[in-house]
């Protein structure tokens, strides 16, 4: 993957040119403590011609601009809009776009549809962090704090209001280090090897397929829905293929075990996919539908049945469910020696420079980093288990 790069910021057309030109892609000036967006960094005429407009009506005591009146449904109506046009060009997903949705809900729900955006004031957000729910951990809260704010910031730059609000110190995030403090007080995402093997043993051929590409290949809930049994090279046991969520290249070997329950899922009866779903999907619900679908609904079967697996067999934890077999074999694997492997093999992004011009992580790497893990939940495999019990 080619490294990130940042767009260049234009030079000023000209020695005295009063504006400067602001990262995210327009002509800015700072007046009065306020800074102003005037206009693209394409057309720096006419937001220089906007900068003498807003001055003039400054140095008058009248606002940089005639009032707008952006109500809280406006603003949200059309920042939804532009998210959806952006997952249509596979900009973002439709993931996100479900997140923001959410946002707008919640904007709606407390300040009302017909709210003016230009009324609203720190106390008001204060109000609104109150009713949190206080289930929602410290990284939920950031998250919704952060994707409020989003939204109006993409107003202001989108000239539907003149300025952002003012949210507050009470409007503020949870600094990092009480974050960091909370997780360390939950229940580590981990199984045990005996664990693994009590959640394998009492699955149905589906769900046990899953926890074998989990613990093998670091296969989240998303990657196992959306798995294609044409990606799979059999021959050589391999599994190859860009990382849904990251676009990253990721690889594993896929051990003995995880090939058999794979084939039996695929050998015994099947479903007629439904229209719309790829027939070399490899696992299918009882209607021929995805496991999973963040598209059309947030329900996410496979967590559901793994847990109540996971309470079956008396390893269930709060906060610990099927993804955590990713977080698993990513602490495991860490003792192989290899960290490259190990994240090829997660799909993790790596920024570094070595990364941009590195074209290629050799098989017998990847395949150390997933041999490894194996050999690790061998160690504590029972001495009654039956090995056609990997694939029944």
């Amino acid at each position: 993957m080619v490294a990130k790069t940042q767009t260049k910021k234009p030079a000023k057309p000209r020695p005295d040119f009063p504006l400067y030109a602001h990262p995210r892609g327009y002509w800015c000036k700072s007046y009065g403590g306020t800074k102003h967006n005037c206009g693209p960094w394409d057309d720096p005429a006419a937001a220089e011609r906007k900068w003498l407009e807003i001055k003039a009506r400054l140095d008058e005591g009248k606002p940089a601009k005639a009032a707008t009146i952006a109500t809280v449904k406006v603003i949200c109506n059309r920042y939804l809009r532009e998210q959806k046009q952006r997952a249509a060009m596979r900009d973002i997903s439709d993931a996100h776009v479900r997140e923001v949705r959410a946002y707008c809900v919640q904007l709606l729900k407390h300040f009302g549809a017909t709210r003016q955006v230009d009324t609203i004031v720190k106390e008001d957000f204060a109000a609104m962090k109150s009713k949190f729910p206080t289930k929602w951990s410290l990284r939920t809260r950031r998250n919704n704090i952060l994707g409020i704010r989003a939204i109006f910031k993409w107003a202001w730059e989108n000239d539907l209001i003149d300025s952002v609000p003012k949210y507050g110190k009470l409007f503020s995030v949870p600094p990092k280090r009480a974050i960091r403090i909370e997780k360390a007080d939950k229940p580590k995402k981990l199984f045990t090897a005996a664990q693994v093997w009590s959640l394998i043993a009492d699955a149905r051929p589906q769900m046990r397929a899953m926890i074998w590409l989990g613990i093998n290949a670091a296969y989240g809930n998303t990657d196992c829905a959306f798995l294609q049994a044409n990606w799979i090279d059999w021959r050589e046991s391999w599994l190859e293929r860009p990382r849904r969520k990251t676009g990253e290249d990721r690889a594993a070997w896929l051990w003995p075990e995880t090939v058999a329950s794979l084939q039996a899922v695929l050998g015994g009866t099947r479903p007629e996919p439904k229209p719309g779903v790829n027939p070399d999907t490899v696992f299918l619900t009882r209607t021929g539908q995805l496991w999973l679908d963040r598209a059309s609904t947030n329900r996410d079967s496979i967590g559901e049945q793994f847990r109540e697996l996971a309470k079956a067999v008396g390893c269930y934890k709060k906060n610990v469910g099927y993804y955590s077999l990713r977080h698993t074999f990513a602490s495991v694997a860490s003792g192989c020696g290899d960290q490259i492997a190990v994240d090829h093999v997660m799909g993790h992004v790596n920024s570094s420079m070595s990364a941009h011009y590195r074209e290629f992580v050799d098989r017998d790497r990847t395949r150390k980093a997933c041999t490894y893990v194996r050999t690790w939940l061998l160690a504590d495999k029972p001495q009654d288990w039956n090995s056609s019990e990997a694939s029944r």
